[in-house]
């Protein structure tokens, strides 16, 4: 089945909040190694990147987010 393409025009705030609320997320709750997960990593990533945001994921956790070359969240 095809994807429809749908575009969300959030601002750049709004894309940091939900980095911010998948990051905590998922520093706690790593995701699994499941197709779904992938996606989902792929999703963030792609939210991440439009607002020059490099995650690093470790086991299915994030485990680090740089913005501008400086590291705003490393995981414990």
């Amino acid at each position: 089945m095809k994807s429809k393409k749908i575009a969300i025009l959030l601002s750049e705030e709004e894309i940091l909040l939900l980095l911010s609320f998948f990051t905590t997320d998922l520093s706690f709750m790593p995701l699994d190694n499941s197709d779904f997960a992938k996606d989902i990593t792929r999703i963030i990533n792609r939210l991440a990147t439009s607002v020059g945001v490099e995650l690093k994921f470790e086991n299915g956790r994030i485990t680090e987010a740089k913005k501008d070359g400086r590291t705003f969240f490393r995981a414990i």
